[in-house]
């Protein structure tokens, strides 16, 4: 799993992928803007809303089997995400 970058880090990596000032921006805009739609339950999908202590909300995924547990859960408990 790779770690999450913030702050400082991110500009540092942005400026070395020669990523412009506005897509710098736009990226850290992104990351901090709420969901852009609520997931769906649909043939397949099972909607999981799991109460994260760590982000403070309401983590929203489409997938019990995939994003849920190897993804939301990993990040949840582990240290290295602090």
């Amino acid at each position: 799993m790779v770690k999450l970058l913030y702050g400082e880090a991110l500009e540092t990596y942005c400026r070395r992928l020669g990523f412009k000032e506005e897509t710098q921006d736009m990226i850290v805009r992104i990351r901090s803007s709420p969901p852009s739609r609520n997931p769906r339950g649909r043939e397949g999908n099972v909607c999981v809303w799991y109460p994260s202590k760590k982000m403070g909300g309401i983590i929203r995924t489409e997938s019990c089997k995939v994003e849920f547990p190897p993804s939301i859960l990993q990040l949840e408990y582990s240290s290295e995400y602090e």
